[in-house]
């Protein structure tokens, strides 16, 4: 005697298994009063702080944003789902800083919190990366999934990302810049925030 199984329909897949998420494809909450703007906020470093020519790009650092105010005056919560650093060296230009030393190439990585400083801790860091660029740009990326504390919320007016709810991507050179050199514009940096915004939780 045989017996009849019924087949099930197979459900559908929704997208391809560990497919990479582009910069404006961040997941998100679904609360009805949410806003998401990408901010950006150019940063040139003039001062070369011992010689080093080198910057720290935190989350936090979205309040440096020019719409930021304006949002912030709109929204009572934020946080930011990603960032991307594009970074410039000056270096080729006629008379601009460190145009005659040999810089290297800059390195970079992501961190959660605290930003490596130095060569040796950024190579030791995730997501480290060198440039291969002859003018020696460097780009990159990092999202929210660096921080599990990156997804609580953050109050608008007046208040920065806490350190341990923050993640960033930390950006040097390994050679040195003349002291006498100190001052003159050394890199210029992109820096563009994916941010979103709610009403009230």
């Amino acid at each position: 005697m045989s017996t009849m199984y019924e087949k099930l329909p197979r459900k559908r897949r929704s997208g391809k298994s560990g497919s990479k998420k582009s910069f404006a494809q961040k997941a998100s909450s679904t609360h009805p009063e949410t806003d998401r703007r990408v901010l950006t906020a150019p940063v040139n470093q003039s001062g070369v702080t011992g010689n080093v020519i080198g910057l720290q790009f935190s989350s936090s650092g979205v309040t440096s944003a020019t719409e930021f105010g304006s949002l912030a005056a709109r929204y009572q919560e934020y946080r930011v789902l990603a960032m991307r650093v594009k970074w410039r060296p000056r270096f080729g230009q006629a008379n601009e800083s460190c145009a005659v030393v040999e810089t290297g190439m800059p390195v970079g990585c992501t961190f959660t919190n605290t930003a490596p400083t130095t060569v040796a801790g950024i190579l030791a860091s995730d997501g480290f990366r060198v440039s291969n660029s002859v003018q020696k740009h460097l780009d990159m990326e990092v999202g929210w999934e660096m921080n599990p504390n990156a997804k609580l919320w953050t109050q608008s007016v007046g208040a920065a990302i806490p350190v341990l709810n923050s993640y960033g991507i930390s950006i040097r050179h390994p050679g040195t810049c003349p002291a006498n050199l100190n001052g003159v514009v050394a890199v210029d940096a992109y820096v563009e925030y994916d941010v979103e915004w709610r009403t009230g939780s």
